[in-house]
């Protein structure tokens, strides 16, 4: 009784937690995508997009990636050969319980017609499945903890999911060893399968099982009868031998068993056997229900991002397929921190404590955000820190076993957040990035944060916060010391003879019409504006917010003016220009 109500308690969260996260999947937008459609509306774009490719060519990438990355995962193993060694012994020793133990009655006996678990190969396979699973998690544990120092805090649910693991596997071989051994399990199965009701027979197959099969019999027997032993023999041969190989097979638990015969009378008078029974189903109930609130959800998200990034193109998905697809690829991140140990700014934690800095951590930050719903200021400011940090050198898409597309997850995230909260210094490492991006952004999502960087910077200086600068751009010739940074000092400003090679140069003047009249100064304007102390003009100009950081300017100067340095300096002082402004008056408000 205890068994099916665990049972049907087990699957009715298991179930309910399904299609909460599925739900979750359709509703929730963790960047500039899905924001104004309905759940039902990205169910319905999600059918539509999986019918167009199931009719294309694409359907070809979704099976290559199901057998390479999906069964094989070809991505871990390019990324650690150690990791994939041990992930592969979990997953296929995991497998092979699945399909031959916890399903058996679903998978294998209407297969096999004469299917018995305690049947070769199916015995040996089950201790294999148990040993494969050992194996890879005591890999996991001593990589960790002994090997490599681990960048990334392990959460207490992956702490659970071990200790679920451990104890799951370990019950389960002491369960079996017990059960070889158990007299009280013998007359079990003599009263269930046999025919025999005569005392003497059931003597003689439990002084056989008592010599092959490991049982730890209770009667005195006498040393050596072989005439009891070949009458035991014959009733095993006709009762027991169809479904019973020798335990020796299931080298794992009769392992166990012989460490265990010293105690195995008193263990199973104690009802070790049933105890064993009930730790193991129980953990395993346990661990069914928390299926889709823990890391083990990773076993149906990665899947589904593997495929999903394996035939989506984002410059031409529907954008609620996009957000869809993000939205999963925060419950297939497996925090395995691969991506973390490969990230160009890992190095930065020792100079800003902000764990959104690791990738790793930056999207488990970002996924209980998510969730949750309600952000304060202070957790946006961390995230967008650990957002503008990033270099966009792609590594940690390229590395991730869960096949995510981290690249795109930050540049859409940031995006989002760039319209939420003052951050102009996203503007200035990023504009390079964002101007390729552009199409993908749009017009007016492009230029709505620039605009309002902007806006706040005029602000600052008609309300003469730019006071200090003012004096120190004014008294350049004199005071550059307090301007720009030593590597810029010296004479090189003073050598521009604003030839227009910079600006002849410069990808952004070419793209526009007007150059002077739509940039407000192009970048030979800029150096000499410098230099005459014009600042209003030059922290208004449109140039410096458009400027790429490409270095064609610099490149190309016949007179070795370090003017992209220049450009990004000026950019950083407005920008921290922007960020006093808004400080001083206290301005939370988001920049829309």
């Amino acid at each position: 009784m205890t068994f099916t109500i665990s049972l049907y308690a087990a699957l009715c969260i298991f179930a309910g937690g399904i299609l909460c996260k599925t739900y979750n999947w359709f509703r929730i937008s963790v960047g500039i995508h899905g924001q104004d459609t309905s759940p039902g509306q990205r169910l319905l774009s999600a059918l539509k997009g999986i019918l167009s490719m199931l009719t294309s060519k694409k359907i070809i990438n979704l099976g290559r990636a199901f057998f390479f990355d999906v069964l094989l995962q070809n991505r871990l193993l390019q990324a650690s050969a150690y990791r994939w060694a041990s992930h592969m012994l979990v997953f296929w020793g995991f497998t092979l319980l699945l399909v031959m133990h916890a399903l058996e009655a679903v998978i294998m006996e209407p297969l096999i017609s004469d299917y018995a678990s305690t049947q070769n190969p199916y015995l040996f396979l089950r201790n294999l499945g148990g040993l494969f699973v050992l194996l890879g998690l005591a890999m996991m544990i001593f990589r960790e903890h002994l090997t490599v120092p681990a960048k990334t805090k392990r959460s207490g649910a992956d702490i659970a999911i071990l200790v679920f693991l451990g104890v799951m596997l370990v019950s389960g071989i002491f369960l079996e060893g017990t059960k070889i051994t158990s007299k009280t399990r013998f007359l079990e199965m003599v009263e269930d399968y046999s025919d025999e009701d005569d005392p003497r027979a059931i003597k003689a197959l439990e002084y056989y099982w008592a010599r092959y099969y490991g049982l730890a019999s209770d009667t005195d027997f006498p040393k050596d009868d072989s005439r009891l032993l070949e009458t035991g023999k014959d009733i095993h041969e006709m009762s027991c031998a169809s479904c019973h190989a020798r335990p020796q097979w299931a080298f794992m638990s009769y392992g166990f068993s012989k460490l265990l015969r010293p105690i195995a009378r008193d263990l199973d008078r104690a009802g070790g056997t049933i105890f064993l029974w009930y730790m193991h189903f129980l953990t395993a109930f346990a661990a069914l229900a928390l299926f889709p609130f823990t890391k083990f959800l990773h076993l149906l998200a990665t899947p589904l991002s593997l495929l999903a990034n394996a035939v989506m193109d984002e410059s031409s998905s529907d954008p609620a397929n996009i957000a869809t697809k993000q939205a999963i690829e925060l419950d297939a991140c497996t925090h395995c921190g691969l991506c973390t140990e490969v990230c160009s700014v890992e190095m930065a934690f020792r100079a800003i404590p902000n764990p959104n800095i690791f990738p790793s951590e930056k999207i488990q930050k970002l996924r209980s955000m998510a969730v949750g719903g309600n952000t304060s200021h202070q957790d946006a400011a961390d995230m967008l820190q650990g957002l503008y940090l990033c270099t966009n050198c792609h590594r940690c898409t390229d590395i991730c076993p869960s096949g995510i597309n981290l690249q795109s997850l930050w540049f859409y995230v940031r995006e989002a957040y760039l319209l939420k909260i003052p951050e102009p210094l996203v503007l200035t490492f990023f504009s390079f990035y964002r101007g390729i991006k552009q199409e993908l952004l749009g017009p007016d999502r492009f230029h709505r944060p620039l605009k309002a960087v902007r806006k706040a910077l005029n602000a600052s200086l008609d309300t003469g916060i730019g006071t200090t600068q003012t004096i120190e751009l004014n008294e350049i010739d004199r005071q550059k010391k307090n301007l720009l940074s030593k590597s810029l000092r010296g004479s090189s400003l003073s050598y521009c003879f604003t030839c227009t090679t910079c600006s002849s140069a410069c990808p952004v003047t070419r793209v526009v019409d007007d150059a002077p009249g739509e940039l407000g100064l192009v970048p030979h304007q800029i150096i000499r504006a410098v230099n005459l102390g014009l600042v209003d003009i030059v922290f208004r100009s449109e140039m410096l917010w458009s400027c790429l950081g490409c270095y064609l300017c610099q490149d190309a100067c016949p007179q070795g003016v370090r003017v992209a340095d220049i450009l990004a300096e000026l950019k950083l002082m407005a920008a921290n220009q922007v960020k006093g402004h808004l400080q001083k008056r206290g301005e939370k408000e988001d920049l829309e």
